[in-house]
């Protein structure tokens, strides 16, 4: 076991979320001279903070796509936060549109790091699953009132997967061809 070490000048702990098939990049967050802690990414032995968005306190690197070009995570504060993405040594705000994208969260990417899922909150509705690809949001819409969350993709950015509430939580997926669609649940062993 090798330790991949923390940035510095912050409160000595590192948290790994993710990292490319072959373990050369990796990452997650560290504490550091920031308020709270800091995305990084790991590689060649080298831990490098990627900062935080302005306005935010604390940033946490989730998911890597799998050349480690780009990462995706969130920026955040007690008020709420900013899904970004990191590439080409730039961290941005997947949108930024004050009341209406606050409460951002990415959860995972394609294999090239072009497509990105995740959910935002929406003023005055709720939590919603989007879709963003080369700088375009899609909103995967469900009934209103239902708070839903894109949790994974598959690796060509087509499918997504996730759940929404309603009488709990329901598994789903979507297409464009498809649409959302329900996970059959009859088939679950114990």
């Amino acid at each position: 076991m090798v330790s991949i070490g923390d940035l510095e000048g912050g409160d000595q702990y590192s948290v790994v979320n993710d990292m490319t098939a072959d373990g050369e990049v990796i990452v997650g967050r560290s504490g550091s001279t920031l308020i709270g802690s800091e995305a990084f990414r790991w590689e060649d032995g080298i831990l490098t903070g990627l900062g935080i968005l302005p306005g935010e306190d604390y940033s946490d690197a989730v998911a890597v796509s799998e050349d480690g070009s780009t990462v995706i995570g969130s920026s955040e504060s007690q008020d709420g936060g900013y899904a970004f993405r990191w590439k080409d040594g730039v961290m941005e705000p997947l949108v930024y549109i004050p009341g209406w994208s606050f409460g951002c969260g990415a959860y995972a990417l394609s294999e090239d790091g072009s497509v990105i899922v995740g959910r935002r909150l929406i003023k005055d509705y709720g939590f919603e699953a989007f879709r963003w690809e080369n700088g375009v949001f899609t909103d995967l819409k469900l009934p209103p009132g239902n708070g839903s969350w894109a949790t994974d993709v598959s690796l060509d950015g087509t499918v997504v997967s996730g759940y929404f509430l309603m009488d709990g939580v329901r598994p789903v997926f979507w297409s464009e061809s498809t649409d959302w669609q329900p996970v059959a649940l009859d088939n679950l062993v114990d």
